[in-house]
């Protein structure tokens, strides 16, 4: 089992599907991404993936959109509750970033594991 990183990049690299968001892997396409494939199949997300990101390009556009909108795009997903809470999120990141995503978290530490919610966001700064 040492040393299996590399063997695994290898195969990754050989084997690994093209993804829009791998492909152009702007921190809204991976945001938007991580919060579809939770609890949905990759080629089950991809088409709502491309639609909405027509629809909905930038953070911005998805914080401003109307929430019938924002719905019938979602629409066959399920658990509405993700697109709520993305929209809320967009519209946190236009009111304290200008739209446009926070500054990157420093590398993690040796050690630490790193997870969907350090691709984009890091903790907010205390507001006092």
């Amino acid at each position: 089992m040492e040393n299996i990183a590399p063997a695994l990049l290898d195969w990754f690299y050989a084997s690994r599907r093209i993804l829009p968001f791998r492909e152009d892997p702007t921190p809204y396409h991976v945001w938007l991404s991580e919060i579809m494939l939770q609890q949905t199949r990759v080629s089950a997300a991809l088409p709502y993936y491309e639609r909405f990101l027509a629809a909905l390009p930038d953070i911005p556009t998805l914080a401003g959109c109307e929430e019938e909108k924002l719905h019938k795009l979602w629409e066959g997903l399920g658990y509405y509750s993700r697109v709520r809470n993305l929209q809320k999120a967009a519209k946190l990141v236009c009111a304290q970033y200008g739209g446009q995503p926070a500054p990157p978290p420093p590398p993690p530490a040796a050690g630490s594991a790193r997870s969907s919610r350090g691709c984009w966001l890091h903790p907010l700064p205390q507001v006092p």
